[in-house]
């Protein structure tokens, strides 16, 4: 005679089975869905813009030194720390161009172009200081160094002391290191 099921017989095997597939997914390897992460601020992300389109005319920190600055008619301006506040005639010229440079429109959009202006505007005028991902990246690599150095000169510090220990101990053990007698 065939076996008779109750419904929570049913229902707790199919709890079973979705637990056993989802512990056999996350054990093989398959990837869950992770959550979406942030965007990067404005200022990173329109300085990423600018590494991409724009630097070789106005230079990377848009002081008007770029490699091609001086190759047309008209020279390529400095724009750091000089983003008027009507900034909607310089997004018009990005997006259409003007004299020179050609028109950026077709490679970004206006939300785009109003990041590169923040980071622009982030940047001292004089010198180009400000936000910077090569400086972050640098820095980062440079405290990933030091971190290494760190971890490199403790390991050598716990072997040295590790090896002065084997030593102490098989010259003790052999007698070598005896204390001298005390003559009276």
């Amino acid at each position: 005679m065939p076996a008779v099921h109750s419904p929570s017989h049913r229902i707790a095997s199919l709890g079973a089975a979705f637990a056993l597939w989802v512990a056999v997914l996350s054990s093989s390897g398959v990837a869950m869905a992770e959550q979406p992460g942030k965007l990067k601020p404005d200022v990173e992300r329109g300085e990423r813009i600018w590494l991409e389109n724009c630097w070789q005319c106005h230079g990377k920190r848009a002081l008007g030194d770029g490699p091609l600055a001086q190759a047309g008619p008209v020279v390529a301006p400095p724009l750091a720390g000089r983003v008027p506040e009507d900034r909607e005639p310089w997004i018009t010229a990005i997006h259409r161009g003007k004299e020179t440079m050609p028109a950026f429109g077709p490679v970004f959009d206006r939300h785009d172009t109003r990041r590169v202006l923040v980071w622009l505007e982030a940047l001292d005028p004089e010198t180009g200081d400000g936000p910077s991902i090569e400086k972050k990246k640098a820095d980062k690599a440079d405290k990933a160094d030091k971190a290494d150095k760190a971890d490199k000169a403790d390991k050598a510090d716990k072997a040295d002391k590790a090896d002065k220990t084997d030593k102490t101990d098989k010259t003790d053990k052999a007698g070598a290191r005896s204390t001298p007698p005390v003559e009276e």
